[in-house]
């Protein structure tokens, strides 16, 4: 019953605090509302999204974040930019919830250069993304761990896009074009995944956010295509949230 109760007075604290943030300056309202950083906040957050009893509360406090992260993504000094959710969104607002959020973002700015997100559902909410570079992956040269010429930019945008989500894990796959699989189509695979994660830190992504790199030459080919097809030279970017 105590619990309960502290769970309560800091809700009412926090629809309070957030409801004040609108009217704050630029630089707070960034701190607050998309960081999640204020320590009442994120604490507050995390009690809601464990109290099941208490869902009016936590759907409250979404519409609340929401409604600060749009106007924040609404600026113009943001327009072609990912906004992000930063340190304590995670928590707070729940797993499928934080990755709709988040793929709504990215592919708002994604999409200009002909990429697109995908959610992949579990029981009817989202529990991980998946980045569609444009017929459907990031893809190679024949023979190669060598990305192609309109490939390799892509990976620098969903870059900049994934540094503003922090508390996302990324595991990359890498596949060959083959109609079976050998150890060379297996090496080659590695090396293209390898390629990508390389890519993607020089492009600013933490390699401690990187959980899984692996090669898995021939055995997955896309959906409604021939092992053979070139399309199946590519590097699939997955993005779920911290174990």
């Amino acid at each position: 019953m105590k619990n309960q109760i502290m769970t309560g007075s800091k809700l009412i604290v926090l629809i309070s605090f957030l409801n004040v943030s609108c009217s704050m300056s630029d630089r707070m309202l960034k701190s607050v509302g998309i960081g999640c950083l204020a320590g009442l906040a994120a604490g507050a957050l995390a009690d809601a999204a464990k109290d099941k009893a208490n869902k009016a509360d936590k759907k409250k406090l979404q519409n609340q974040i929401a409604g600060i992260f749009k106007k924040e993504k609404s600026k113009p000094e943001y327009k072609g930019k990912v906004v992000g959710l930063g340190v304590g969104c995670l928590a707070g607002l729940g797993v499928g919830y934080y990755l709709d959020q988040m793929a709504e973002d990215m592919e708002a700015q994604l999409k200009e250069a002909g990429m697109s997100i995908e959610k992949i559902e579990k029981d009817g909410e989202t529990r991980e993304l998946l980045v569609k570079a444009g017929e459907d992956s990031l893809r190679f040269k024949p023979n190669s761990s060598t990305l192609t010429d309109d490939s390799a930019p892509k990976v620098e945008k969903i870059a900049d896009a994934l540094k503003g989500y922090s508390e996302t894990k990324i595991r990359l796959t890498g596949h060959t074009s083959n109609d079976k699989v050998t150890d060379f189509d297996k090496q080659l695979s590695q090396e293209r995944a390898d390629a990508v994660k390389t890519q993607l830190v020089k492009n600013g992504v933490s390699e401690s956010q990187i959980s899984d790199v692996k090669g898995l030459a021939a055995e997955k080919p896309l959906t409604g295509t021939k092992p053979t097809d070139p399309k199946n030279r590519r590097v699939e970017i997955f993005i779920g949230p911290e174990a």
